[in-house]
């Protein structure tokens, strides 16, 4: 039986709200302020919790951000109660991380129907999670030790043979050999980088402190830097030729270097690794309102539509029909950094027509 935890200040809602739900066969607590309700929820962790927003000691705004900025309560569902309709309002509880609203006076019927939906939406939320667990738990099985273990053994193959025949190995293939090993290690930094940008990542979506001062940072002046990351990768795989570059210029975006420099390097490389030398990769800068939006461009292999909605971490597509090296993390890298600082990441993609990402990012206050 689902367990629903009602914060108003209001005796006569209280009273008949906890009778409704009892009614609909839920189990009830109740609190009569913020306070007393966030540490109810962290006591009893209930299955939904319904709060006012006009309440003394703490207001419902402020019981959200307490249980939001709580691991243990961070994932119940929250219903408002209120008597306003102000947007303004609706749009802070939901940026708070608020499910749902609920305008006084509601009838028995709609608090009803509004918890149910709220309920069944957190168990279909929670059999995708667990299906998405499943998913990533075979996918790191099958990738991870695959990932690990080609760049060293390029590492160690072409170091034993260094070692092993070097007194009659030649300077060139020496030199050679070495660009083995210093591409295996590359490589492998790379991956080790990204699966700890990833586990930082996560830290940050639960830590809203941390999120906050992230926030507050920004790059400056970041045309040149696009264009020189851009042009780094694509000189790795000598593919300078094949770049389109039409950046404009800002003052700032509210995004630091480091994420920014992630975020461009992960989408070029991937533009670069599925298609072919001698098509474009366009790369484009604009401002467009109050944000910076950043084009990527490919004429490659493309993806359908279940392949796009289906990127996460360890995911590569077709890895059996086309080899490609990469732990599948550069796109859910991306995209969660885009997240975190406000932004978002959008990909229109066709098989056998190429790819297309768009990353917004907000501007900074001059």
């Amino acid at each position: 039986m689902s367990v629903i935890l009602i914060i108003e200040d209001d005796p006569a809602i209280l009273e008949n709200a906890i009778e409704t739900l009892k009614l609909g066969g839920y189990d009830v607590l109740s609190a009569e302020n913020g306070l007393d309700g966030v540490e109810m929820a962290r006591t009893h962790l209930p299955d939904l919790i319904v709060s006012d927003i006009a309440m003394p000691r703490l207001d419902g705004f402020g019981t959200l951000l307490a249980l939001r900025n709580d691991p243990n309560t961070l994932q119940i569902p929250f219903i408002f109660l209120t008597a306003r309709v102000d947007r303004a309002a609706m749009r802070s509880g939901m940026e708070l991380g608020a499910d749902d609203y609920l305008t006084k006076p509601f009838t028995p019927n709609e608090l009803l129907a509004a918890v149910a939906s709220r309920l069944d939406r957190q168990k279909t939320l929670a059999a995708d999670y667990r299906k998405q667990l499943t998913d990533l738990r075979g996918n790191i099985l099958y990738v991870l030790p695959h990932e690990l273990r080609t760049p060293l053994s390029t590492i160690l193959g072409y170091s034993e043979l260094i070692l092993n025949e070097n007194a009659g190995m030649s300077k060139e293939d020496l030199v050679d050999n070495v660009k083995m090993i210093h591409q295996g290690g590359i490589r492998l930094h790379r991956m080790i980088e990204n699966f700890l940008i990833y586990a930082q990542i996560e830290i940050y979506r639960v830590d809203l402190e941390r999120l906050a001062k992230l926030r507050a940072l920004n790059t400056r002046k970041p045309k040149p830097l696009i264009e020189s990351w851009v042009e780094d990768e694509a000189n790795t795989v000598n593919r300078a030729m094949d770049l389109v570059l039409d950046l404009e210029e800002c003052e700032k975006i509210a995004i630091t270097p480091e994420n920014l420099q992630k975020i461009v390097r992960e989408l070029t490389s991937n533009a670069l690794k599925f298609s072919k030398p001698g098509t474009p990769i366009s790369v484009g800068g604009s401002i467009a309102d109050d944000s910076y939006l950043i084009t990527i461009h490919d004429q490659g292999r493309g993806m359908t539509e279940e392949q796009v909605a289906s990127i996460g971490p360890y995911m590569q597509f077709e890895r059996k029909l086309q080899e490609q090296q990469g732990s599948g993390l550069g796109l859910t890298i991306a995209q969660g950094l885009s997240t975190l600082h406000g932004g978002l990441l959008e990909i229109e993609s066709a098989p056998g027509e190429g790819t297309l990402v768009t990353v917004t990012l907000p501007l900074a206050a001059l």
